[in-house]
């Protein structure tokens, strides 16, 4: 983890620190209110955010179906969902997501 950046998650239970879970919310949301967007791809891309904030194996599959899936709508919505999800993916995550 770079210095200075916060964790998405304790290291001790495993549980969300508040601004992770604050900003998964907020990134479903504003998912949910996006219009011209199928309900499989909102369900598809909101199924990513989670598997961004750890390393995992998901985490690169997770990055490419986001940027993916983002990369089919305008890009200020693609820009609005990245501003809010970047403070919490975590550093292979935001490389496969192009961010970096």
């Amino acid at each position: 983890m770079k210095p200075g950046r916060r964790p998405a998650y304790c290291g001790q239970c495993g549980t969300a620190f508040p601004w992770t879970e604050t900003a998964i919310v907020t990134a479903r949301e504003f998912t949910d209110e996006l219009e011209r967007v199928s309900d499989e791809d909102k369900a598809a891309l909101k199924a990513t955010f989670a598997d961004l904030t750890v390393d995992s194996p998901r985490t690169e599959l997770a990055a490419s179906r986001f940027k993916r899936l983002i990369g089919k709508m305008a890009p200020a919505v693609g820009d609005a969902l990245t501003k809010i999800l970047v403070n919490i993916a975590t550093e292979a995550a935001k490389t496969g997501m192009g961010i970096q």
